[in-house]
């Protein structure tokens, strides 16, 4: 077969996979570049790759973009809303996460914040993670906190967080979870799985700002651990516009279920 015809065969085909698996159509064009990017960097930076590192890399690759760009039905009008943080009903306590990483991969951080139904800081933390990816940043940020949420005796928490990735990942079982993702899904679902109610939710980045900045700090951060009992100042601007209900514009298709005015 003419490599042309082999390219357009293997970017168009329905070559059939497990129902959980994004198309083979999905995997090849990732693996295509995952190859093309190990080849130039052994060949300019004289680095190799493990075959192993280059499957997952393409499997995470590949995975992600299957979560973000499904079928979308595009609406036909766009509106501005003002996004803002919401405060949880009693007796729920919020918990906030949000992963940060320099690069995918790079260094990355972990954030997270509890708060109760009138807004007051309960705990918070910023987490250092050294070299990572975002998804793996953004579960770790999830597992921190319900751990945290836990030992404090919360019982009833409503999780928000802004990767629809991640909360997909934790609510559906599926075979095609890159390995190395794997201990930190299953560490949060089974965290999940307690003797208590956790709803888990998704927000728009906007109704997530203060702990984008603790994600953010954590990044940055010299210890792996840093436990907030009260409002840090780098987070104080952020904090106090949540309390105040002040939001920031975007532009959206559909109205959000939550962070909504």
């Amino acid at each position: 077969m003419p490599l042309q015809a082999w390219l357009r065969s293997n970017s168009t085909g329905d070559t059939i996979l497990p129902p959980t698996h994004p198309p083979w159509r999905t995997y090849f064009p990732f693996l295509c570049w995952k190859l093309w990017l190990a080849r130039n960097n052994r060949i300019f930076n004289n680095n190799s790759r493990s075959q192993q590192g280059l499957i997952h890399a393409t499997v995470n690759a590949a995975t992600e973009f299957h979560f973000l760009a499904g079928p979308v039905h595009h609406s036909s009008v766009k509106i501005s809303q003002a996004i803002r943080w919401q405060f949880p009903p009693d007796p729920f306590i919020k918990l906030n996460t949000d992963g940060s990483v320099l690069g995918n991969p790079g260094l990355a951080g972990a954030g997270g914040l509890l708060r109760n139904s009138s807004g007051d800081w309960l705990l918070g933390f910023s987490l250092h993670l050294g070299i990572s990816s975002n998804n793996m940043a953004e579960l770790a940020a999830v597992r921190q906190g319900l751990i945290l949420a836990w030992d404090m005796g919360f019982r009833s928490i409503h999780l928000e967080l802004d990767s629809m990735t991640v909360i997909n990942w934790l609510n559906t079982t599926s075979e095609s979870y890159p390995t190395n993702i794997l201990p930190l899904i299953s560490d949060c679902r089974n965290l999940l799985a307690q003797a208590w109610e956790v709803h888990v939710l998704h927000v728009y980045r906007e109704a997530n700002a203060c702990v984008d900045v603790l994600a953010k700090w954590g990044a940055c951060q010299h210890h792996v651990l840093f436990v907030y009992n009260s409002c840090p100042s780098f987070v104080y601007v952020c904090f106090v516009r949540d309390m105040a209900g002040l939001g920031s514009n975007r532009i959206c298709t559909q109205r959000p279920t939550v962070g909504d005015v």
